[in-house]
């Protein structure tokens, strides 16, 4: 028996017997018997000694394509679920199809194991990606078996993937007439009815989740073809120049990025509430304070300790007056509110009389409604003061460093970002030639965890951005609304 039978042997065979059958006839000094003995302790689990069978068949002939790919497949032994399996089948696959290619060139396809493995690194890569080795694949499995339907119906589903519908339906079309199924027919029925309905140059917005390959180059590169790529700046009826003068308020984040500006030439002013008790409550009440408006002594009291001596009222509003773009950074979502009232407490600018207040007042994650009015309220002041500015909404990618409404930090800081982000896309859609959203946020954690990492890397804290990356998001924003 060959190697090709033995790798598609069907699960009915005695695996056992035949291991031992095969045992029994072993030429120990001849590698397609080695290989052929190998790939049976595959399929039995025997990952040790097909190891040492692989060993000895390289041994005896370097660089045989069937050792290679075997020893390669007993990486199942060590595969992390069935994820990481599917990998290691997809790469095995490669790896000999490569080899082959560079041994037969053109002949390749006369190989005994190429459709196989053309089959395999197709199924697997229509799984665990990427789609252009399932797109290639399938392309070479139907240009050398264009009857074989399971061929075409592959080719569909790599389409599809990549966003080629009309030629995926095409593909199915085929299938169907090479192996008529009733599934199939009603699949193929109603996708054709759902294209007679779309009308010429209808534009569908299509987005792809990167692969991770695509994730992992160069991180500029990456930031502008997977996240900045849908940013509608050309909406946004502002270009930055050289002049342009900064207003940011909000986390410290937006210090991060007044400091990147000013760095690189631009007039920038940052004022800022402590970061872990930045809100748009006490951004409201913050602003609330500057025009000699807060009703709420305590927390009138509290600001003038965090602002008075840093910024004064009146140079706050000098400032806004002459700023060309406002940008403001969401921090968080939770805040502190009194029991009997529900009204908004200030907390002083310390980890301590934090927690000391969480047991006297209500902690709670304020909801997506709560913080859109409030960055209306903002924007609305900015606006009476300076009626020419425009905004540029971010959300902080620092995280909540405690709280005090459930045991989780981690869940309660995505419960926190989520509630902002759905905040600031609303704020956003409804006025998107003056209000810009930048994703600060979505290239540190969504980038973040393929090519990171982003955080401690300047000094092991856990919620510090690193330098260099804070210079990225700001330079490429400069850059982006330069281009306007």
């Amino acid at each position: 028996m060959n190697l090709i039978n033995i790798l598609t042997i069907g699960p009915n065979i005695n695996v056992e017997n035949f291991l031992n059958e095969a045992t029994a006839n072993l030429d120990p000094e001849n590698p397609e018997s080695l290989n052929n003995v190998a790939a049976i302790c595959l399929g039995c689990g025997l990952y040790t000694e097909g190891r040492a069978l692989v060993a000895k068949a390289l041994r005896l002939s370097p660089g045989n394509i069937e050792a290679q790919f075997i020893s390669k497949m007993l990486e199942l032994e060590t595969a992390a679920g069935p994820h990481a399996a599917w990998a290691v089948k997809r790469d095995a696959a490669v790896l000999a199809l490569d080899a082959a290619r560079a041994a037969h060139g053109e002949r390749v396809g006369e190989w005994a194991l190429f459709e196989y493995l053309l089959n395999q690194a197709c199924g697997m890569s229509l799984v665990v990606g990427p789609d252009t080795l399932s797109l290639k694949t399938a392309s070479e499995l139907v240009s050398l078996f264009p009857n074989r339907a399971e061929y075409r119906q592959a080719y569909s589903n790599a389409l599809a993937n990549s966003g080629h519908i009309p030629q995926a339906v095409e593909q199915l079309a085929e299938a169907q007439k090479l192996s008529p199924s009733q599934n199939k027919a009603q699949e193929l029925n109603d996708l054709q009815q759902l294209l007679a309905q779309v009308k010429p140059k209808t534009a569908v917005v299509k987005g792809r989740y990167p692969s991770t390959e695509e994730m992992r180059e160069d991180l500029k590169k990456a930031v502008e073809r997977y996240v900045i790529n849908e940013i509608d700046h050309k909406s946004f009826n502002f270009r930055l120049t050289g002049k342009t003068k900064f207003f940011t308020m909000g986390s410290c984040f937006a210090r991060e990025i007044s400091q990147r500006l000013i760095q690189t030439g631009y007039q920038s002013f940052h004022v800022e509430v402590a970061e872990y008790i930045n809100s748009t409550f006490a951004n409201v009440e913050m602003l609330d304070w500057i025009e000699g408006r807060s009703t709420n002594e305590i927390n009138r009291r509290r600001l003038d300790d965090l602002l008075l001596a840093s910024y004064p009222p009146e140079a706050i509003l000098e400032e806004i007056r002459n700023t060309d773009l406002f940008i403001y950074t969401l921090g968080v979502a939770p805040c502190f509110f009194e029991r009997n009232t529900g009204a908004f407490v200030m907390p002083r600018a310390s980890a301590l009389n934090n927690h000391a207040l969480s047991e006297v007042f209500d902690f709670r994650t304020t909801t997506v409604r709560e913080n859109v009015d409030n960055l209306r309220k903002i924007f609305a002041f900015i606006t009476r003061h300076n009626p020419s500015a425009k905004f540029v909404v971010t959300l902080s990618p620092v995280p909540l460093k405690v709280t005090f409404e459930r045991k989780s930090a981690v869940l309660a800081d995505c419960l926190s970002k989520s509630t902002l982000r759905l905040a600031a896309e609303e704020v956003v859609a409804s006025d998107r030639e003056n209000i810009l959203y930048w994703p600060s946020f979505e290239i540190v954690k969504w980038l973040g965890g393929h090519v990171g990492p982003f955080y401690g890397v300047d000094d092991g804290a856990a919620w510090h951005v690193s330098a260099k990356v804070v210079r990225l998001i700001t330079d490429m924003f400069v850059e982006t609304l330069s281009k306007n």
